[in-house]
């Protein structure tokens, strides 16, 4: 005998499209919420608040639910902290996690590390499985991926383009909210100390475009789909600006008190060249994509507005050299520093 809940999935699956899209599921009911805990994610969390969504409906999933990280998003604002392993053959906890769930923000299926991560098309096809048996019928994956061309040729984004088919494959409701530059990676180690000396090294002649996206308005978009229901189905480039090379050294210099000028570091992307394959594949990326954002098409189709450059250096107070990028994960300034300054 099949189920009630069977029946259900099924005719969702079968005439899903064409039924006209409520808000009545998503605007109750618990999102689970994958890979948000580390890194920017935190900034991606206080884009889903802003969307409106409550911390008590967000389920974190972590590996590490002790973490200090976790803890204080418990304990501070509500959120509920899940474990599950996405690597793990046992499928019971990932099910209990997603019990229920009327949505999902993939913010990160792979690391966020130097050389590429491997696997997460495999950890998306166990959290389609997951979805399917526990999840909520109609249950809204949103993910956060990367705009590129067919033919882009780096790794990274091929990955992420990978998981995109898994659930475009799956017939679960599907929106892949595809990112550009990220404005957050520019306060990185490696980048920052040498802007604020006045030298934006970035390897693309001087009066190329570069489309820029806010981690903040990937998590406030994903939001509003998930509450909306929108989009659903749909893969679409997200940018707030987009400035040449040059347009964006000037910005830093009127954020910060030494003026700044853009350097094509050469020399850089040819030891890239022959050492680090995965950077040299991005570089030579942002220096021949073709891909393009319709950013008017996005401040239209959405009733925020999108961060732009300067408007995201005022808010992350770039200028205050005691600041630095491992400030995006602290609760307290990401959350509720940021909550109470509004």
């Amino acid at each position: 005998m099949i189920a009630p809940r069977s029946l259900l999935w099924k005719f969702l699956l079968v005439f899903g499209p064409w039924l006209p899209h409520t808000t009545a599921l998503s605007s109750h009911g618990p999102i689970l919420v994958v890979g948000a805990t580390g890194g920017t994610g935190l900034r991606a969390l206080k884009g889903l608040l802003d969307a409106g969504c409550q911390p008590s409906q967000i389920r974190l999933l972590t590996r590490n639910p002790d973490s200090d990280t976790c803890q204080a998003l418990a304990s501070k604002l509500g959120f509920q902290i899940v474990r599950a392993d996405l690597d793990q053959e046992d499928p019971t906890l990932l099910q209990q996690a997603v019990q229920d769930c009327v949505g999902c923000y993939l913010h990160a299926l792979q690391g966020d590390t130097r050389e590429v991560t491997l696997g997460g098309d495999v950890r998306a096809q166990k959290l389609v499985r997951a979805i399917r048996s526990s999840a909520a019928p109609g249950c809204h994956v949103v993910m956060n991926s990367a705009a590129a061309e067919d033919e882009h040729g780096v790794d990274r984004i091929a990955q992420m383009h990978r998981i995109e088919d898994v659930f475009s494959d799956s017939q679960v409701p599907f929106t892949s909210l595809r990112a550009n530059l990220f404005m957050e990676e520019l306060w990185k180690k490696y980048t920052r100390p040498a802007i604020l000396k006045g030298k934006f090294s970035f390897s693309v002649p001087s009066d190329r475009e570069l489309y820029l996206t806010s981690v903040k308005d990937m998590g406030q978009l994903a939001g509003t789909c998930l509450l909306e229901s929108l989009e659903i189905g749909q893969k679409v480039n997200v940018a707030g600006d987009c400035l040449k090379a040059s347009e964006i050294a000037t910005i830093f210099g009127q954020a910060q008190p030494t003026p700044c000028k853009h350097s094509q570091g050469r020399i850089f992307a040819l030891f890239c060249k022959f050492f680090f394959k995965d950077l040299y594949q991005i570089i030579r990326f942002y220096r021949t994509s073709t891909e393009t954002t319709n950013l008017d098409g996005l401040q239209q189709k959405f009733s925020f507005g999108l961060t732009d450059l300067a408007t995201f250096l005022d808010e992350t107070e770039w200028q205050n050299e005691e600041k630095s990028y491992q400030d995006f994960g602290d609760v307290n300034q990401v959350l509720l520093a940021e909550t109470t300054r509004k």
